[in-house]
C-alpha cells in the first residue's frame, strides 16, 4: 500500500518497500485516467524516471479537490473542466446513437400508425382508369363467390333505375343482382353495384330501392369505396394501384370483402344520395320508408347485413326526414316500373 502525503509545497510517497518519492507541486501533471475517465493520474519525472499515482476513488478525488493546496489548483480545475467537457460529448455521442437507431424505429411506428389514414389519402391520387381497372378486378373476385342472377325483369329494373340516378357520371356503372336472402348491397370502387335479391324482396316499390342505390351510388363517386378498400389492404395496395401495378393490385385485391364505412362517410353518403335522388326525379320518401320500415323490422334482432354496415339508427333517420323537409315540396317523375312482376323474376 503506498503512503501519500501532500503539502503545500510537494507531494511525498511512501513504497512498500521503503523507498521514498517527492515531487514539487509545481512539477506535477494531472489527467483523467481510466476507461471511463473517472480516475485521477498524477505523475511526475524524478531522477530520469516518470512515476504515476493512480487514485480510483471517487470520495478522495473530490476531497483533493476542495482540499488540495492552492499551487495544486489550476491544475486540478483544468482536469475536472476537461472531465466535464468528456461528460458532456459522451453524453451527445450516446444521444446521437441513440437517435441513430431510434428514428427509423419511430419512422416504422408512425409509419404503421398512419398506414390506413395515408392509404386512403393516397387514395385521391389513383387515375379514374386504374381504379376501374381495380374494380373489374375486385368484381370478378366477388362474383366468383356469389350465385349471380342475369337476364331478369329484376336486372331490367335495376338498369333502369341506376342509369336516371347516374346520368352525367364520369364513371360507367355496372349493376348486378345476387341470389342472397340477405338484405345486403355493396359498392366496388369504378362503378360494380351489386344489390343482393333478399334487399329487392323486402323493398314495396321502386323507389325504395332506388334509395338504397343512391346510397351506394355516392360510395362510389366519393370515392368512399375506394378509400376503404387502400385502408383495409394498407399502402401497398394504395401505391400499387397509383403507378399501375395490377399485379400486386389484383393479388390484394382477391382477399378483400365487406368493406366498412366510417361514420363520416355513411352520413355523407344519405345526404349526397338524398340530393342524387332529388336531382334524378325520383321521389326521396321512398328511402326514408325503407331506412324505417327495416329499423322497425329489426327491433330486437340483429339487423340484416345492409343494416349491419349501414346502420339504420333513429338518428340517421331523423337526419334523412329533416333533410327531406328542407329541400321542399319538388315534383317526382315516377319510376315505370311494375315492381310485382320485378319480384316475380326473381323466382327460386
Amino acid at each position: 500500500m503506498v503512503e501519500a502525503k501532500l503539502d503545500p509545497l510537494q507531494l511525498s510517497l511512501l513504497l512498500p518497500d521503503g523507498q521514498r518519492l517527492s515531487s514539487p507541486l509545481a512539477q506535477l501533471a494531472l489527467r483523467n485516467a481510466g476507461f471511463d475517465g473517472a480516475q485521477l493520474e498524477i505523475s511526475w519525472t524524478q531522477d530520469g524516471a516518470r512515476y504515476a499515482l493512480l487514485i480510483d476513488d471517487s470520495a478522495l478525488i473530490e476531497k483533493l479537490r476542495a482540499q488540495a493546496p492552492p499551487a495544486l489548483q489550476p491544475a486540478l480545475t483544468a482536469v475536472f473542466a476537461q472531465r466535464r467537457r468528456a461528460r458532456l460529448h459522451r453524453g451527445l455521442g450516446l444521444s446521437a446513437v441513440a437517435i441513430w437507431i431510434g428514428l427509423p424505429l419511430i419512422a416504422l411506428l408512425l409509419l404503421f400508425l398512419a398506414a390506413r389514414p395515408l392509404a386512403g389519402w393516397i387514395a385521391g391520387f389513383v387515375p379514374l382508369k386504374q381504379e376501374q381497372q381495380l374494380g373489374e378486378m375486385v368484381f370478378r373476385s366477388q362474383a366468383a363467390q356469389l350465385k349471380m342472377i342475369e337476364g331478369t325483369a329484376a336486372n331490367a329494373a335495376l338498369e333502369q333505375i341506376g342509369a336516371r340516378l347516374t346520368q352525367g357520371s364520369r364513371y360507367t356503372y355496372r349493376w348486378h343482382i345476387a341470389r342472397n336472402a340477405q338484405l345486403n348491397a355493396f359498392a366496388i370502387p369504378g362503378g360494380h353495384i351489386v344489390v343482393y335479391s333478399g334487399l329487392i324482396e323486402a323493398a314495396d316499390d321502386a323507389t325504395e330501392l332506388a334509395g338504397v342505390l343512391a346510397h351506394e351510388v355516392e360510395h362510389v363517386e366519393l370515392r368512399h369505396s375506394l378509400k376503404a378498400m387502400m385502408q383495409q389492404a394498407g399502402l401497398r395496395l394504395a401505391i400499387a394501384a397509383v403507378i399501375g401495378d395490377f399485379g400486386i393490385a389484383s393479388e390484394a385485391a382477391g382477399r378483400l370483402s365487406g368493406l366498412q364505412f366510417s361514420r363520416d362517410s355513411e352520413r355523407e353518403a344519405d345526404t349526397q344520395g338524398l340530393q342524387r335522388l332529388i336531382a334524378s326525379g325520383i321521389d326521396p320518401q321512398g328511402m326514408l320508408r325503407l331506412f324505417a320500415k327495416l329499423d322497425t323490422q329489426t327491433q330486437g334482432v340483429a339487423p340484416p347485413a345492409w343494416l349491419n354496415s349501414h346502420p339504420a339508427t333513429p338518428q340517421r333517420i331523423t337526419g334523412l326526414r329533416q333533410a327531406i323537409e328542407r329541400s321542399g315540396a319538388r315534383p317526382a317523375q315516377p319510376l315505370s316500373i311494375a315492381w310485382t312482376a320485378v319480384k316475380q323474376s326473381l323466382g327460386e
